[in-house]
């Protein structure tokens, strides 16, 4: 099974952005409650589109092994 990174880490390990920067939004996040998503965008650190591109590549690689895990086959 393929590991699962949460997003601030695979941000970060993709260099979108630092050590600091995760540090910080999640203090914020702990602080106001909205997502991290939220915060990085706010913040400036990540756009808007980097940040979608990043969570719709997660849900289709979830989605795709969920489907192909069951015996379902791509049409393809």
């Amino acid at each position: 099974m393929a590991e699962r990174y949460e997003l601030g880490q695979l941000l970060l390990m993709k260099g979108v952005i630092t050590q600091q920067q995760l540090e910080e939004s999640l203090l914020d996040q702990q602080k106001t409650r909205k997502f991290l998503g939220e915060i990085l965008v706010e913040k400036g650190f990540v756009s808007k589109e980097k940040l979608l591109e990043y969570l719709n590549g997660t849900k289709e690689s979830r989605f795709h092994k969920a489907v192909n895990g069951k015996g379902y086959r791509n049409p393809i």
